[in-house]
Parts: structure tokens; C-alpha cells; sequence
């Protein structure tokens, strides 16, 4: 195999290893920040006393609920954003082992080594297209539908929960 081939299946490893490593700490913080909504929800849905504590008007009502639906947005975007990188992290790992497994498999393969922007970094053009080839074959994580299903249920629970308690 010749020199540079070799160089560019290192390159290929260090960008695996960088991405796995990268995929679990946000897969880490997906599960941590689900987990910390679902403990609050799930604190304000089955505490008495919380909310009920509050005077009964409109004001407080309004306030309480708005606040919450911030929360769970900020929540929420986090969740999304966590999800998108961990999605872009694994499809770098995917593509990196493809590419080195096509190498090994036909060592005569021609490579396009040439530098392309790929969301403002330089990798390489045959790299870049593995990418895409995997982004387009790959469709939403189950986990994540799961994930945001839950989370919305915990969400609105809650809010039905601040309606009763002002209104019930």
C-alpha cells in the first residue's frame, strides 16, 4: 500500500476516534438532560403543595405556566441540538470505517485526497461524500423519537397539572 494511503487511513482512524469519542459524550448529555426534565416533571407532577400553594388568579397562572413552557423549550432545543451532533458524529464515525474498509479492500482504489469545506472545516472530498452517502441513507434515530415523545408527554402532564390546580 502506498505512503499515502496510509497517511489518509490514520487520518481516517484519528477522525474515528475523535467522533466516538464525541458521539458518547453527547449521548451522554442527551440521557442526562432527559433524565434531569423527567425528575423535574416528574417532581412538579407528583408533589402536592407546589403549585397549589400559589394564590388562584390569572397573573399567577399565566406566569407559572409561561415559565415552564421556557424551561421546557430551553429543555428541548438542548435535547434537539445534543441529538443533532451525536446524529453528526456518528455518520463521521460510519463513513471513516467505510472508507477504511473500501481501502483494504481494493488497495488500487483512487481516492479524491483534494481539501473540500465541509461546514467550515478542510477534509478530504472522498471523506466528505462518504458523509453524505451516509446522512442520506440514514433516517431519525428511534431513540430520539422516543426520547422527545416522553419528554413532551412529562411537559404536557405538567401543564395540565397547573390547570387543575388553578382553575380545578
Amino acid at each position: 500500500m502506498e505512503t499515502k494511503k496510509r497517511d489518509f487511513i490514520d487520518l481516517l482512524k484519528s477522525f474515528r476516534d475523535y467522533y466516538g469519542i464525541r458521539h458518547h459524550h453527547k449521548e451522554v448529555l442527551v440521557w442526562f438532560t432527559t433524565l434531569l426534565f423527567l425528575a423535574i416533571s416528574s417532581t412538579l407532577l407528583l408533589r402536592t403543595g407546589i403549585i397549589e400553594t400559589l394564590h388562584k388568579d390569572l397573573s399567577n397562572f399565566l406566569f407559572i405556566s409561561l415559565f415552564f413552557t421556557i424551561i421546557f423549550a430551553l429543555f428541548f432545543t438542548f435535547l434537539f441540538w445534543q441529538f443533532r451532533q451525536r446524529e453528526i458524529a456518528n455518520n463521521t464515525v460510519l463513513a471513516c470505517t467505510n472508507l477504511i474498509s473500501r481501502i483494504f479492500e481494493n488497495e488500487r482504489m483512487k481516492l479524491d485526497l483534494k481539501k473540500g469545506d465541509f461546514h467550515g472545516a478542510f477534509w478530504p472530498k472522498v471523506l466528505i461524500n462518504e458523509y453524505r452517502a451516509i446522512k442520506d441513507s440514514h433516517r431519525v434515530i428511534g431513540s430520539e423519537v422516543i426520547s422527545y415523545s416522553i419528554v413532551w408527554a412529562f411537559y404536557l402532564g405538567v401543564l395540565t397539572k397547573i390547570m387543575w390546580s388553578f382553575f380545578g
